[in-house]
């Protein structure tokens, strides 16, 4: 199979709440499964999504943890069920402190169950497909992403 021919994965996209958060499902022709990266305010178009495409969400993928991109975390959960929650585990703790996540600030005091899965820099994440072997030994089709977080020109990490 050439790779012009090989499945790629599928990424669609819902913008929620009312700062317009862009949040993702992410998924490989061939299995059902799929990420939700960032889960806004009212996740009921990203929920209908994944319904509608007969996907269920192996992981909950926050790109950080401002208050937009996880104010509908808990709701996704209790629709979906257990799905394990993924962070950078430099804003790990932000998903538990509303002063952290910047809630407090716009009078909300929104948090997350802890983070089940702490990312790390050069982490690979594996989603599975269809088509052909992965160049690291990977089952065929499968999606690799791999996590790299570039410092900010204004913010520095700190220890928690």
């Amino acid at each position: 199979m050439s790779l012009a021919k090989l499945p790629r994965p599928t990424i669609q996209s819902r913008t929620l709440g009312p700062w317009e958060t862009n949040c993702y499902v992410v998924s490989v022709p061939g299995s059902e499964e799929c990420w939700v990266i960032d889960v806004g305010f009212d996740p009921q178009p990203l929920l209908d999504l994944v319904r509608q495409a007969g996907l269920r969400p192996v992981r909950i993928i926050l790109t950080h943890a401002h208050l937009d991109h996880i104010a509908g975390v808990r709701e996704l959960l209790q629709a979906l069920g257990p799905v394990p929650l993924a962070i950078h585990e430099s804003e790990a703790e932000f998903l538990l402190d509303p002063d952290l996540n910047l809630s407090t600030f716009v009078e909300m005091n929104v948090t997350t169950p802890p983070a089940d899965e702490r990312l790390h820099d050069g982490q690979t994440l594996r989603l599975k497909g269809q088509g052909m072997p992965g160049s690291k030994g990977g089952p065929p089709g499968d999606a690799y992403v791999e996590i790299h977080v570039d410092p900010h020109a204004f913010f520095e990490p700190r220890d928690n």
